[in-house]
């Protein structure tokens, strides 16, 4: 067994090699072999796996990468998959019914984890219908964040936003981020 799933991903490299377009620049040439080799991966595994759980192998696929690029950032990572783990209370108390309570202390804990989020609570509690309003749209992650935290934030972030505020799009919200990055 293992030699032939050996075999087969030397037919996918080699596959990656013949058909990508050459160029005569070493550093070219290899990111391209690199991105040709990725979609033949990617279309190889997918021919063996469910289809619900491409999605999960695709955002997976996409972190690795960004990890490897060293574009990724861990912390923000493990809280997108965790969330805020403390057992401590938090601080301050939840000014609106809408926000959940895993969301109000998610946000708390996203305040800290940088430069982007600074004034995330203060937007929310002192901005309410923009937020509220952001709250109730129908595909919030399409949409502009209030705040001035659409530029602030980037298209991984966004995934933070939405698990904390809206986990019902946070599976849209991977689909743009997939699409982003790809």
């Amino acid at each position: 067994m293992y030699e032939y799933s050996l075999a087969s991903y030397m037919t996918v490299f080699h596959k990656a090699i013949d058909t990508s377009r050459p160029d005569s620049i070493l550093v070219n040439r290899l990111r391209i072999i690199k991105d040709r080799l990725t979609q033949l991966v990617y279309d190889f595994t997918c021919m063996g796996i469910f289809e619900r759980h491409k999605l999960m192998y695709s955002f997976q696929m996409i972190t690795m990468i960004m990890d490897g690029d060293n574009v990724l950032n861990k912390i923000e990572l493990d809280f997108f998959l965790k969330g805020n783990t403390s057992l401590d209370e938090v601080e301050r108390r939840k000014p609106y019914a809408w926000i959940s309570d895993n969301g109000w202390k998610d946000m708390q804990k996203l305040e800290t984890l940088g430069d982007s989020w600074n004034g995330l609570v203060h937007s929310i509690e002192s901005s309410h219908d923009a937020w509220k309003d952001f709250y109730d749209l129908a595909a919030p992650e399409n949409n502009t964040i209030p705040g001035g935290f659409n530029e602030r934030l980037n298209k991984f972030q966004i995934l933070l936003l939405m698990r904390v505020l809206r986990p019902d799009r946070v599976v849209n919200a991977i689909k743009n981020f997939i699409a982003a990055q790809i």
